[in-house]
């Protein structure tokens, strides 16, 4: 097992599965979802918030201070947004930007802008009151982490196994 910070490809480097989201994954891959939906959400430190007006809009997000978060891939990641149906897709210039989810969330309890963050990441922070949510009707579901292999060869037995754990672990009953 290799476990890599970084896209690879996973035929062309020999690795029988891999494990991304579902929305980064080359069209010929036979992917399963080996976690739960997830949900986007933006968080700012309280004090940020006094300071600045709340955001009432996706739209008013570009007129903040916004922390940039570069993915695994190095492209910074868009801020996205629904209700009722309606996405929006919001072009923020970054403050700072950061490749970490620990310092994603640190910078925005220091004070330094609005964080476009995973909920699981922010919430034990949201839950002790270090971060607070803004725009939470606008916030994005999802598809979670899903475990992937290419559809031109069957996965080999130790594949399916791993696959068959990694659902009992971490998918909820």
């Amino acid at each position: 097992m290799s476990v890599e910070d970084r896209y690879v490809d996973i035929v062309a480097e020999r690795f029988d599965v891999g494990v991304r989201m579902r929305d980064n994954l080359e069209m010929d891959m036979i992917s399963v979802p080996v976690g739960p939906p997830l949900r986007t959400v933006v968080v700012a430190a309280p004090r940020y918030l006094k300071a600045y007006a709340s955001p009432g809009t996706p739209r008013e997000v570009s007129r903040h201070r916004c922390i940039g978060f570069r993915n695994a891939g190095g492209s910074l990641s868009s801020w996205s947004f629904e209700k009722n149906g309606h996405t929006e897709t919001v072009k923020v210039t970054s403050s700072m930007v950061v490749n970490d989810g620990d310092a994603l969330v640190a910078a925005a309890c220091a004070g330094m802008g609005l964080a476009y963050v995973l909920e699981d990441i922010a919430a034990p922070f949201l839950e002790d009151g270090r971060l607070a949510e803004v725009l939470g009707d606008w916030s994005l579901s999802f598809p979670g982490y899903h475990a992937f292999y290419s559809s031109r060869r069957h996965p080999p037995r130790a594949v399916t196994l791993f696959l068959d754990l990694l659902r009992q672990d971490i998918l909820p009953a």
